[in-house]
């Protein structure tokens, strides 16, 4: 909404993966106001265009897909990259993206991954370990779903409970972070 023609590239490794999750979390907390007064559009895309969120008002668009075929975005131009469950992509996805932001629509171009930490072997905890990507911790306790004013809420209860049940890795990684 702050830079027209922003162009967002939204993804998960799998289009698939991407409807159920990532973009069910956008919809219902991030854009939901956006959405609901007609301010953001959902575009189903077509031969000419890929599916997308489109701003009404100064022609920026968030375009959504998966890495199951990187050379979709080849040949595109991006602001901004969102991937994530990052630990399902390869370098070699990151790679493609990173050389997609040349938009221009915004006086910086910027990448994120979101996810929950995998082993020190996987690729991003290697490129950030040597100093090629900054790694910004959260906590459930940064979920403001979770906790209000640091006091657990209803639903944080009910989903560390959950959390507080897994074992082994998954317990490591999904509720220690």
């Amino acid at each position: 909404m702050k830079y027209p023609g922003f162009r967002g590239l939204l993804l998960r490794k799998t289009a698939a993966s991407l409807g159920a999750s990532t973009l069910e979390v956008w919809r219902k907390h991030v854009a939901t106001a956006s959405l609901a007064i007609g301010d953001v559009e959902y575009y189903g895309g077509s031969t000419a265009e890929p599916p997308q969120y489109r701003y009404r008002r100064n022609g920026s668009a968030i375009v959504i897909g998966g890495m199951d075929k990187p050379s979709k975005i080849m040949s595109s131009a991006y602001d901004i990259a969102v991937l994530d469950e990052g630990t399902e992509f390869f370098v070699q996805d990151l790679e493609a993206v990173t050389t997609r932001l040349r938009a221009g629509n915004m006086p910086y171009s910027q990448v994120v991954v979101m996810c929950n930490p995998d082993g020190e072997h996987h690729f991003l905890y290697q490129r950030q370990a040597s100093g090629g990507m900054t790694m910004m911790e959260s906590r459930h306790e940064d979920n403001p779903a979770y906790f209000d004013a640091r006091e657990l809420t209803e639903a944080g209860a009910a989903y560390l409970a959950k959390l507080d049940r897994l074992t082994g890795v998954r317990y490591q990684r999904l509720r220690r972070g």
